[in-house]
C-alpha cells in the first residue's frame, strides 16, 4: 500500500523522533506514538534500514590516519 503525502510526512517525523530515542526503546516509541499501521510499518522499515546502514558504514569506514588504499591506487593523469 502506497502512503499518502500526509502519511509520508508523519512517517518522516516519527522516524526522526525515534532516532532521538535510545536504540533499545525505538520500537516501543513507534508503537506508542503511531496508530496508523501503514505509517508504523514504514517507520519500522526506515529504522531497520538506518540500523543496517550504520552497521555497514561502521565496518567499512577506513582509518583516518593517512591516505586510504583507494587514494593510493588511483593513477594520476598527465
Amino acid at each position: 500500500m502506497a502512503l499518502t503525502p500526509a502519511q509520508r510526512e508523519t512517517a518522516k517525523s516519527l522516524f526522526e523522533a525515534a532516532l532521538a530515542c535510545q536504540a533499545e526503546t525505538r520500537s516501543v516509541f513507534v508503537k506508542e506514538n503511531c496508530h496508523d499501521c501503514g505509517v508504523r510499518q514504514e517507520v519500522e522499515r526506515l529504522l531497520v534500514n538506518y540500523s543496517e546502514m550504520g552497521s555497514f558504514l561502521g565496518e567499512a569506514e577506513p582509518a583516518s590516519t593517512g591516505p586510504s588504499s583507494a587514494q593510493a591506487v588511483v593513477p594520476t593523469l598527465s
